[in-house]
């Protein structure tokens, strides 16, 4: 129950002092919120993408230097 009183005192402090309206600062805030986190998604699964897209090609050129050395070696006698 304090803490509930101290916050309604807060928020009415906030709301007596600041000269913008408090329910359009939290719909500002809460939107760019929204706004971050989708940025933050999919730049998230762009990145994952890349790596995949990396490590399938580092994968594949190891294969084939083993596969080059293997046929070289299978060649000398």
């Amino acid at each position: 129950m304090p803490f509930q009183k101290f916050i309604g005192k807060l928020l009415t402090l906030i709301e007596k002092y600041h000269p913008f309206n408090l329910r359009y600062f939290k719909f500002l805030v809460i939107i760019a919120m929204i706004v971050l986190l989708g940025m933050v998604l999919v730049l998230g699964w762009m990145s994952t993408r890349k790596i995949k897209e990396i490590v399938t090609e580092d994968f594949n050129q190891q294969q084939l230097m083993i596969a080059k050395h293997s046929a070289s070696q299978l060649k000398t006698p």
